[in-house]
């Protein structure tokens, strides 16, 4: 087969995927509305796939939530950062995942194996203990 032939190959299936997405678009126009309280989170420690400051992170389709000692970060697609900083609070915290869950994490990203993280556990709940005295914070 051909380079342009194989290119071609792929631009109808292409083609075809994005109009079978389209078709499905007005459907979703009447979806009831997101109740974002009600969306269910999912930590996961960090252990390798982000930068050495963050403990622990919640992905979703739209945003990703940072979580590391004194301060957290909500990242959202196209939306500004929004940071929020424990001002007088404990410098290092304790966090730890709570409720744990079924899933779990891969991250296979470059070709050694070895910065590779497999069966990354998720938990329900992320606590920072003793945040300020007596007080403990649960995302």
């Amino acid at each position: 087969m051909t380079p342009r032939c194989k290119r071609d190959l792929w631009l109808s299936w292409l083609f075809a995927a994005v109009c079978s997405i389209t078709t499905a678009l007005p459907a979703l126009a009447q979806a009831p509305a997101v109740k974002w309280g009600e969306i269910p989170l999912s930590f996961e420690p960090a252990i390798g796939q982000e930068t050495p400051e963050v403990r622990f992170l919640a992905r979703g389709s739209t945003y990703t939530l940072y979580l590391a000692d004194a301060e957290m970060l909500l990242n959202g697609r196209n939306e500004a950062p929004l940071k929020m900083t424990f001002l007088g609070a404990n410098p290092a915290p304790r966090i730890v995942g709570e409720g744990q869950q079924v899933s779990t994490s891969n991250y296979l990203i470059g070709n050694d194996p070895g910065k590779w993280r497999t069966s990354v556990p998720n938990y329900g709940r992320a606590r920072y203990g003793s945040v300020y005295p007596g007080i403990d914070l649960v995302f």
